[in-house]
C-alpha cells in the first residue's frame, strides 16, 4: 500500500508537470516505473485528457500602460518613497516564488539557473531607485553562458584541423552547447513566471477592494506593475527565439525530473514517519536510480542522435530535406541559435560551424526616455513603436 501511495503521487505530479508546462512528456512513460502504467490512456496526456492549459496571471505591457497613462492625465502624483518600497517588494516576491520553484521541482534544484536567478533578484534589491531590471542581470549572465566561449572557439578550431569524415568533436560541441541553452531556458521561462505572480500579488494586496487582476490604485503601484511587465516582454521574446522542439526537450526533462524527485521526497518522509522501514525505502530507491539512470541514457541517446543527424545532413545527407521525415525533418530545423546574446554577435547552430552562424537579438529592448524624481528613476508611458508592436 505504501508503494501505490507512492505511485499515485507520481501520477499526480506528472499531470501538475503536463498542465503547468503545456506539454504531454509521453517520453517519461517509457523510463519512470511509478507511471509505466499510464502508457496508451487518456492519462498519459493530460494536456488533451483534461482540455486545460497552464494558466497565465499579470499584465502585459499594452495594459501596464494604460494604467500608468490614465494616471498621467489626471494628473495624479507619483510617490517616489512608495516607488521604492513596491520594487523592494516586488523582488521579494519573486526571490520567494524562485524558492517555492525548487522545492515543487519546477526548477532543477542543482541548476545553474536557480542560482543566476536568486542572484538576479538579490542584485536587483541592491538598487530600487531604478526601474526593475533584474531581467538585465540574469540576461547578461545567461548571454555570457550560451555566446561564443574559449570552449566553442575550441571547437571550431578543431573542427578546422579535422577531416570532415571526423565528426566525433561536433557531437560533443553540440552536447554541451544544449546544456547551456537549456539552462537559459530554464532561467527565462522561471523569470517570467515568478514577475507575472509578483503582478499578481501587487494587484491582489494594493488593488481596489484587494482582488486580483484589479487595476492599480496609485501611481506608483501602475509604473512598478509597468516596469515589470517590459522585464517579463522581453524575456518572453528570448523564449519565443528557442526552436519549440529544443523547448519541447526541455519540457520533458523537467517533468521527469519533478517525478522523481517526488518520489525521493515521500520516500524520505514516510522513513521519518515510521511509515516505511530503511529497508523498504531502499528497495524503492533502488528502482528510482534504475529509472534515473534510464532517463539519462535516453537523454544522451537523443542529444547524440540529433548531432549525428546534424552532422549527415550538413555534411551532405543522401535525402534531400524534403524527403525525410517530419520527426527527422524538425530534428534538423534544431538550432541552437544564441539568441540570449548580449550584443547582437552572430549566433552558433547545432553543428558548431561558424560559416553557418545566425543574427542574433539585440538585448536591450526598446526603453522609454527615463525620468527621474526625487532621484529615483522611473519610466513614463511612453513607448516606442517597435515595443507597442510586440504585445498585441
Amino acid at each position: 500500500r505504501v508503494k501505490e501511495s507512492i505511485e499515485q503521487h507520481a501520477v499526480e505530479g506528472y499531470e501538475k508537470g503536463c498542465l503547468e508546462h503545456d506539454h504531454d512528456a509521453e517520453e517519461v512513460l517509457e523510463h519512470v516505473t511509478a507511471v509505466k502504467h499510464l502508457r496508451g490512456s487518456p492519462s498519459a496526456r493530460p494536456t488533451i485528457a483534461t482540455g486545460r492549459r497552464a494558466s497565465t496571471r499579470g499584465f502585459n505591457v499594452r495594459a501596464a500602460k494604460t494604467f500608468v497613462r490614465g494616471f498621467e492625465k489626471a494628473a495624479a502624483p507619483l510617490d517616489v518613497d512608495e516607488l521604492v518600497l513596491l520594487r523592494e517588494i516586488v523582488y521579494h516576491v519573486v526571490k520567494a516564488e524562485y524558492w517555492g520553484m525548487i522545492e515543487e521541482g519546477s526548477l532543477p534544484r542543482r541548476s545553474r539557473a536557480a542560482f543566476k536567478l536568486i542572484e538576479s533578484a538579490d542584485s536587483g534589491l541592491d538598487d530600487t531607485r531604478t526601474p526593475l531590471h533584474d531581467f538585465d542581470l540574469l540576461h547578461a549572465a545567461i548571454a555570457k553562458g550560451t555566446a561564443a566561449t574559449w570552449l566553442d572557439r575550441f571547437f571550431n578550431c578543431l573542427d578546422s584541423c579535422l577531416p570532415e569524415c571526423v565528426t566525433i568533436d561536433n557531437r560533443i560541441h553540440y552536447a554541451l552547447a544544449y546544456d547551456r541553452h537549456e539552462t537559459a531556458y530554464y532561467a527565462t521561462r522561471a523569470f517570467v513566471a515568478a514577475h507575472r505572480h509578483a503582478q499578481h500579488q501587487v494587484a491582489e494586496f494594493f488593488g481596489r477592494e484587494g482582488k486580483a487582476g484589479d487595476a492599480p490604485q496609485t501611481h506608483a503601484e501602475a509604473v512598478v506593475i509597468l516596469e515589470s511587465a517590459r522585464q517579463c516582454a522581453s524575456a518572453e521574446r528570448r523564449i519565443k527565439g528557442v526552436t519549440p522542439h529544443l523547448v519541447n526537450l526541455v519540457k520533458t526533462n523537467i517533468i521527469a525530473q519533478n517525478v522523481i524527485d517526488i518520489q525521493h521526497e515521500l520516500i524520505a518522509k514516510l522513513v521519518r514517519q515510521g511509515v516505511l522501514t530503511p529497508g523498504g525505502a531502499k528497495t524503492i530507491s533502488d528502482e528510482l536510480d534504475r529509472d534515473s539512470a534510464a532517463l539519462g541514457a535516453a537523454r544522451r541517446r537523443k542529444g547524440e542522435a540529433i548531432a549525428m543527424l546534424h552532422v549527415e545532413h550538413h555534411a551532405g545527407p543522401k535525402q534531400s530535406h524534403d524527403e525525410l521525415s517530419v520527426s527527422r525533418r524538425r530534428l534538423v530545423e534544431l538550432r541552437l541559435a544564441n539568441v540570449f546574446e548580449t550584443r547582437g554577435t552572430a549566433t552558433t547552430d547545432a553543428t558548431m560551424s561558424t560559416s553557418q552562424a545566425t543574427v542574433g537579438i539585440p538585448s536591450s529592448d526598446p526603453y522609454t526616455p527615463s525620468t527621474t524624481a526625487g532621484g529615483v528613476v522611473y519610466a513614463s508611458s511612453a513607448i516606442e513603436e517597435d515595443e507597442e508592436k510586440e504585445e498585441p
